[in-house]
């Protein structure tokens, strides 16, 4: 998160007023982890619902691209292939999976 604040003065004189404004922006941005959106489980996969697979990607590359695409509610990121699987759903079970990373939204 960044903010930014700059001042401006201005003065003016006439014959016997002197006015002075001044005038204040504040600029804000703010950056968000996709992967913020998602419950993150460490080892373990979703199986099955997939939409597509897509590799190589990070983990929040993965977490992004599950945001961008319509359907998608959860993923699974294969840490040892950089590749994910987006998914519709978690479906009613998931498995204990030591290379895997799923997040759910």
């Amino acid at each position: 998160s960044t903010t930014a604040t700059t001042a401006t003065a201005s003065t003016t004189t006439t014959a016997s007023t002197t006015t002075t404004t001044t005038r204040q922006t504040t600029t804000s941005t703010t950056t968000t982890d996709p992967c913020s959106r998602f419950t993150i489980k460490t080892n373990w996969n979703y199986p099955y619902n997939d939409i597509t697979s897509s590799s190589p990607l990070t983990l929040t590359d993965c977490c992004a691209v599950c945001l961008a695409t319509s359907n998608c509610r959860v993923f699974t990121y294969t840490v040892s292939l950089s590749k994910c699987w987006l998914k519709t759903s978690s479906g009613f079970f998931g498995s204990s999976t030591l290379d895997a990373i799923s997040g759910v939204m």
